[in-house]
């Protein structure tokens, strides 16, 4: 008796005569998805070429952008306009992020990665395409510090030892062993001479690490300078497989690698934070003071005041100031400078830096390919530029030259 009354208010239904002497209870109709709220208890972020990460206060992690590789490690290959959590992963201290790959220092030690691994890049030993989830780095289980490089992908660690070890592409000796391989280094290998790092950047085919004696050591491609020992490496393999010195550096605080130019954070007279950068010049991510192509050496970045941290882009730069503003120069084609506009397409980038708009109480920042996100005092998160994959988390893939809030999923 019940399947048939089930099937005769299944019939009533579908003509309309629910409820009518059957006695008949129409289905509940689904609930609709919650929508996006603001992202809060940020402590830390980092900006890929194209997704973005926040560590949270609960030690997880939650990502947006671009997912072609699984780097937002949700198990899915599908890119996301609001913060997803990555599956399987706390207790972390410290992220990274590249092209297609992120990693993730956990309090412990160990490193997790997850993405793309084309280049052998998520450290695990394999060299299989991507993990859309967490794999462990082998062999690593006492870094301190972090970095991620791309978007031809490598990744270095400092360990406790102040030794550096680096995995992933090593084409043009960005894992500064003193060799050069087009074959994927799937597994950690110790930078030569390295025994006394303190922190370590990651550039597109460079990497620095900034030394116990406030002194910056630089290794990989260094067609434009970026390595910053005075040398320009034009004729193959364009590269310095082992650290060189950056030349005239010291007291350095912090060093960040760009695609193809590095910045280095360092103390002036007054006890604020001044910046110098070199390498490619090709955008005025270098600052004011050239407008050569490139600088070999390390040039003073004017127009500042006291910084507080730095983060270098694909082709710009972005300082924290210590009062909670940000600045930023260098390429601004999709208003990745955030002061509301967008240079033209033949403008090759703004030299002076330029204060973004509406940030007056920024605890961090970083700088992704074409975009850059800052983190606030009270733990929540904006970005603004481009927008294609989402990488702005605030549930759109309009770009904007100005800072939106970032968005987070349930």
């Amino acid at each position: 008796m019940g399947g048939r009354l089930g099937r005769v208010c299944a019939a009533a239904m579908v003509i309309g005569l629910v409820g009518l002497t059957l006695g008949c209870t129409p289905p509940a109709p689904p609930s609709p998805p919650s929508p996006p709220s603001r992202l809060t208890s940020v402590t830390s972020l980092v900006a890929g070429l194209e997704h973005a990460c926040a560590l949270m206060a609960d030690t997880t992690v939650r990502c947006w952008g671009g997912n072609d590789s699984g780097q937002l490690g949700d198990g899915t290959l599908t890119n996301s306009k609001v913060a997803v959590k990555v599956r399987g992963l706390a207790g972390v201290a410290e992220l990274a992020a590249s092209g297609d790959h992120t990693c993730a220092r956990l309090v412990s030690g160990r490193v997790l990665c997850w993405g793309g691994n084309g280049r052998g890049q998520l450290g695990a030993g394999s060299t299989a395409p991507f993990s859309t989830d967490p794999v462990e780095v082998a062999s690593i289980d006492d870094a301190v510090a972090l970095a991620a490089g791309g978007p031809f992908s490598h990744t270095c660690a400092v360990r406790a030892t102040g030794e550096v070890a680096c995995w992933g592409d090593d084409e043009y000796g960005e894992l500064g062993d003193g060799t050069l391989t087009t074959a994927p280094v799937p597994t950690p290998v110790a930078v030569g001479g390295m025994v006394d790092a303190t922190a370590v950047a990651a550039g597109g085919r460079h990497s620095c690490a900034l030394l116990a004696d406030t002194s910056v050591r630089c290794w990989g491609f260094n067609a434009s300078g970026q390595l910053g020992d005075g040398a320009v490496l034009a004729a193959p393999p364009f590269a310095s497989p082992s650290p060189v010195g950056v030349s005239g550096l010291s007291g350095v605080v912090a060093v960040t690698a760009g695609f193809g130019h590095t910045c280095a954070l360092l103390p002036s007279l007054l006890a604020n934070g001044t910046v110098a950068c070199w390498g490619d010049n090709s955008t005025a991510q270098l600052g004011p003071n050239s407008s050569a192509a490139l600088s070999a050496v390390p040039l003073l970045v004017g127009g500042l005041g006291g910084v507080a941290s730095i983060d270098a882009g694909q082709s710009h730069t972005c300082a924290r100031l210590l009062g909670g503003t940000i600045r930023c120069w260098g390429d601004n084609s999709q208003g990745e400078l955030g002061d509301g506009t967008i240079s033209g397409p033949f403008t090759p980038g703004v030299a002076t830096p330029v204060t973004v708009s509406g940030i007056s109480a920024a605890v961090g920042i970083s700088a992704g390919l074409k975009y850059s996100c800052a983190l606030l005092v009270d733990g929540t998160a904006k970005c603004w530029g481009d927008n294609t994959f989402g990488q702005l988390g605030n549930n759109s893939t309009v770009r904007s030259a100005l800072p939106v809030e970032v968005l987070t999923g349930p």
